[in-house]
């Protein structure tokens, strides 16, 4: 009896817990889901967007949080007051380095990257990554392009309207490059098979086609590192799982391709076999026929 009523009193507190932290994401959206919210700094005269978008931030990875997790207890009164101090968290205060993210290594990447040798201290997670509505799309989305898409958008989001148009005039066929692989792919020193943070200048940026195009593809250890190994040997070498049907100098096979070049190639064999037979026992009989 005891215990029943016990579980009782959990299922109710647990319910009490989630219905607050319901009404305080529908407080929290009743503005913030405005697209028009914006804010102004009194110094820069800066002004910066406030819209949350709730469905975007509900596939989030931090969907699980409430508001005030992140953000200061001030915040739980609306209209905030004048005086609400906003807390400046960073990953590494909420994710410890065991976790899967391994983040105090991300961090330590991050501040050897050349956006952290030109912007400093203010350039962090969030410079890239919004916090209320980023998602996990390389060990999550199944479909590689969209995972490409997804994260060069980030790159893009900065450095769209910098970059020269001729940076990457020594790729060919350059379109069908950023359909198949991420910025990060050439432009981020890989580090322990994770995906890297550590940003290095253009100069050093991968720009020889074997990097890429080759049985040791990079991009077995970044982009497609992600790929159970079931799925990868469904068609031999991962012609559809890995590139993506992109080709791929002696990466790229195909089971089917495989076994028919197997079975031609036996095919000849025996055929070289059977012509090097017949053309012996004629030779021969003709040696007979001399004598």
């Amino acid at each position: 009896m005891i215990k029943k009523f016990l579980t009782l009193i959990f299922v109710l507190l647990s319910a009490v817990s989630f219905a607050q932290e319901e009404q305080e994401e529908i407080i929290c959206f009743d503005c913030h889901s405005d697209e028009s919210l914006t804010k102004t700094d009194e110094l820069t005269k800066q002004e910066t967007s406030l819209f949350i978008s709730p469905e975007k931030f509900k596939n989030s990875v931090h969907k699980n949080l409430s508001c005030t997790d992140c953000h200061s207890p001030d915040f739980e009164e609306t209209p905030h007051p004048e005086g609400a101090e906003k807390v400046g968290l960073t990953c590494i205060d909420c994710h410890e380095e065991g976790d899967i993210f391994r983040f105090e290594t991300i961090q330590s990447q991050l501040e050897k990257s050349i956006h952290f040798e030109k912007i400093g201290e203010e350039f962090n997670c969030s410079s890239c990554h919004n916090l209320h509505d980023f998602y996990i799309s390389a060990r999550t989305e199944k479909e590689i392009k969209k995972t490409i898409e997804y994260n060069n958008s980030f790159c893009i989001s900065c450095h769209n309207d910098d970059l020269p148009e001729e940076a990457h005039d020594f790729l060919p066929h350059k379109d069908r490059h950023w359909q198949a692989v991420r910025c990060i792919d050439c432009h981020a020193k890989s580090e322990d098979k994770m995906v890297s943070h550590f940003i290095v200048k253009k100069e050093d940026a991968v720009r020889t086609c074997k990097e890429c195009h080759s049985a040791n593809s990079i991009l077995l250890q970044t982009l497609y590192q992600f790929n159970t190994e079931q799925e990868r040997s469904k068609q031999g070498f991962f012609n559809s799982v890995i590139l993506n049907n992109s080709y791929v100098i002696g990466a790229t096979r195909n089971y089917y391709f495989n076994l028919i070049s197997i079975i031609l190639s036996g095919l000849t064999i025996i055929g070289i076999l059977v012509h090097l037979f017949f053309r012996i026992k004629l030779q021969n009989r003709n040696s007979d026929g001399k004598k």
